[in-house]
């Protein structure tokens, strides 16, 4: 099958990204046999528009791994990663509410392709082969202010 795609540059710009929360553990697996790698346990986005600054967005990406249960061992490792981004929108003028749905699906696009790199780094820097997170397609949920947790099982890693 031949797709014709035709790339466009994106309005959304990444000024600037930080990880200011990054957290890695790993356990011995000749201590314990049988352990696995984990899945992704919890996912978490945060946007929101600077008010000082129209058209800038403050986006955060959260991810932990399925944690340990206490005293009993099941995975090789866990994790936990936290990205922000300062993003500015460039594109034309749009109704703040088309706005909002590109920066809610473009902005946690870019932070997580950042995390799924630095999830392989550090992982990759144990005895074990490296963890890749799944990748993802973001849309926007509706605004019910449930907080959604996305459950993946990497069994392969």
């Amino acid at each position: 099958m031949e797709l014709n795609i035709r790339p466009q540059n994106s309005h959304l710009r990444l000024e600037n990204v930080f990880f200011p929360a990054l957290e890695y553990r790993a356990f011995p697996g000749n201590v314990a046999p049988g352990l696995r790698p984990p899945g992704m346990g919890h996912f978490a986005v945060k946007a929101e528009e600077l008010e000082e600054t129209p058209a800038k967005w403050l986006v955060q990406v959260d991810v932990h791994s399925e944690k340990n249960p206490p005293d009993t061992p099941t995975f090789l490792y866990e994790f936990s990663v936290v990205a922000v981004g300062v993003f500015a929108w460039q594109g034309e003028e749009r109704s703040r509410e088309a706005t909002r749905r590109a920066v809610g699906t473009l902005a946690p696009a870019m932070l997580y392709d950042a995390l799924r790199e630095a999830v392989k780094y550090i992982t990759h820097l144990g005895p074990y082969k490296p963890f890749l997170l799944p990748p993802l397609e973001f849309s926007l949920a509706p605004d019910d202010g449930d907080e959604k947790l996305i459950k993946i099982r990497k069994d392969d890693a």
